[in-house]
């Protein structure tokens, strides 16, 4: 019997294992592509089995290689979920091919509801199905080479948001649904980078049962064709709905930013809307949050990082604008208003300008509870140049309010209250030095008990200010001893200790009578 040495046999172990690396390296290259991006699945070769479709899962990108002229190639879509809307697009990597979307309602591939045939690198249909359903995608090739196939849902859109859009390398197409009110304009802004061609489209499909849309079906499209060009649509709806906007990257690989606004732009809780208020004689819309809290103070402010005219912030309780509320106060770089709400009904502030450009920032922010004894300290600068707290005081009671101001700032204090559903004030009280780094007092007594709101200004610098209010009272809150009634007392003890220790001063007294 012949034996092995060591030597052979480790010769042949190592033969083996050379022989395996080798065919699974065969193997790996001859049914994928190797891509190095985290967006691109390691894609095998498109179905062109109608039985065993290709799942495209909602949101992931699909690269396929290799299409091939005069075939068909089968997909089946995620589960698209009711009255939402659903994009599937195709797109060629090769401008020269052409390849076809064809959408069908079974999975039969025999009832053809749309499809898309453009002579373009880019293929799409937008859904927007009755009742939660499977579509069936299908791919008919034209000419030979390779494309990506996505299908994802809406992105549920909200008013004054920046969204990046096409924000990875092959991501070609993205889809928001907003919902728009009729009777109101809406501006639809996409900014495009420069070597970069993004499109702009939007979409009304009714939730009832209306049939699935290509790429040349919009309601309204911004394609000006041209790289590096802004696209912008402003629509006025008659009706209210959800809409669907379309980005579509036609070449480039650059991402774009989205953003839609109405005509009356939404002000939401402490955040602050950059605005370029640069046509004069202009009113500005604005709208508050509906989710305002009731009993709560709030200020509405305008800062200006040019300003260049005069700019006033008018208040109304009407979306119509008939009923006037009031005027903003001016202080610098800075107006101001503040109203004391008895509802969580919106309110309508409107930035008027005389001129421009008068470039800043407009907020609204209600005001937080603040306990006496206790402190409250935000970070201003010229993207939050306000700040507001609310407290409750006791008639006949000393309170001091004192503002820390950080070194290198001027910040104002001002103290006072208004009635429900106003913003006229009543006992107002101003402490606004003019010194760099010089902190705010202010002490006074309340004349009622009531509601009473503390506002910070900021008028230069950036740091953060610390509110603390104090009672100086002795005794009961609303029972307070006054010094002068601390003083007559003092004096009626000196004079008993006295008496007691010179009874003969008594007599005295007595006599003189």
């Amino acid at each position: 019997m012949y034996k092995l040495s060591k030597r052979r046999i480790l010769k042949i172990l190592i033969g083996l294992f050379l022989a395996i690396s080798l065919f699974s390296l065969i193997d790996i290259n001859n049914d994928q592509h190797l891509y190095m991006n985290n967006d691109i699945k390691l894609s095998k070769l498109a179905s062109t089995d109608p039985n065993n479709p290709i799942l495209l899962n909602n949101s992931v990108l699909r690269t396929e290689y290799n299409f091939t002229y005069g075939s068909n190639y089968y997909y089946k879509t995620y589960l698209m979920s009711k009255s939402n809307y659903h994009l599937i697009y195709l797109s060629n990597t090769d401008g020269m091919d052409d390849f076809d979307l064809v959408l069908y309602s079974d999975s039969d591939y025999s009832d053809l509801i749309e499809s898309s045939d453009s002579y373009g690198n880019i293929d799409w249909i937008v859904c927007r199905p009755t009742d939660s359903t499977t579509y069936y995608p299908r791919v008919h090739a034209f000419g030979s080479g390779d494309a990506i196939i996505e299908s994802k849902s809406a992105i549920q859109g909200k008013f004054e948001f920046n969204y990046s859009t096409c924000s990875t390398l092959y991501e070609n197409g993205d889809i928001f649904q907003f919902s728009f009110t009729g009777g109101v304009s809406y501006t639809i802004n996409l900014s495009v980078p420069i070597g970069t061609n993004l499109d702009l489209y939007c979409y009304k499909l009714s939730k009832y049962g209306e049939l699935p849309r290509n790429f040349r079906e919009f309601d309204h499209s911004s394609s000006l064709n041209i790289s590096g060009e802004d696209e912008s649509i402003i629509i006025s709806p008659e009706d209210s709905g959800i809409y669907a906007i379309i980005v579509m990257r036609k070449t480039g690989t650059s991402s774009g930013n989205l953003i839609v606004y109405p005509s009356v732009r939404v002000l939401y809780d402490d955040i602050s809307l950059y605005g370029l208020f640069d046509n004069p004689d202009t009113y500005y819309n604005f709208s508050s949050d509906i989710e305002q809290s009731y009993d709560m103070y709030q200020l509405f402010w305008v800062s200006y990082i040019n300003k260049f005219n005069d700019m006033d912030i008018y208040l109304y309780l009407d979306s119509d604008h008939t009923i006037f509320e009031g005027t903003s106060e001016s202080e610098e770089m800075v107006d101001w208003l503040v109203y004391f709400s008895s509802s969580s009904a919106p309110v309508y502030p409107v930035a008027y300008t005389s001129g421009g450009p008068n470039i800043g920032y407009f907020s609204w922010e209600s005001a937080c509870y603040l306990e006496i004894g206790e402190s409250h300290s935000e970070y201003l600068n010229i993207n939050d140049s306000a700040d507001i707290v609310q407290v409750y005081l006791t008639p006949r009671v000393s309170y001091t309010i004192t503002l820390t101001v950080p070194t290198s700032c001027d910040f104002d204090l001002y103290v006072f209250k208004c009635d429900y559903s106003s913003s006229v004030k009543h006992d107002e009280h101003i402490s606004e030095s003019p010194d760099i780094g010089k902190d705010e007092t202010i002490t006074f007594r309340p004349d009622d008990w009531d509601n009473y709101t503390i506002v910070v200004i900021r008028k230069s610098g950036n740091g953060t200010s610390k509110i603390k209010i104090t009672s100086n009272s002795m005794g009961v809150p609303g029972f307070e001893i006054s010094s002068s009634l601390i003083g007559i007392m003092g004096i009626f003890i000196i004079l008993t200790n006295f008496i007691k220790k010179s009874p003969s001063f008594l007599t005295k007294i007595k006599s003189l009578r």
